[in-house]
């Protein structure tokens, strides 16, 4: 099968999105020709996978959930309009 990176999703998010765990992370890597983990992925990037069936692969493909830790919109600060600042009051 073949999963389509979004904007933001690390091998772990897609590990856990198409296996179920992060372990499989070294699968995903060693199946497209990655070169490690800390390799990025980049947007509509295509990643195969064997298909997988347990609790929250069916759970997350369901649902039409996508699983990402960093999008990029908060981590380059585009969320953030001009009255946002650092006062925690």
């Amino acid at each position: 099968m073949i999963i389509k990176v979004k904007d933001g999703q690390s091998l772990f998010d897609i590990a856990l999105m198409t296996y179920g765990n992060i372990e499989s992370v070294y699968s995903i890597i060693q199946d497209n020709g990655i070169e490690n983990v800390n390799q990025n992925l980049f947007s509509q990037q295509s990643i195969e996978f064997d298909e997988q069936t347990d609790f929250l692969t069916n759970f997350l493909r369901n649902n039409a959930l996508t699983i990402n830790t960093s999008d990029p919109k908060v981590t380059s600060g585009e969320d953030y309009n001009e009255d946002y600042n650092q006062d925690y009051n």
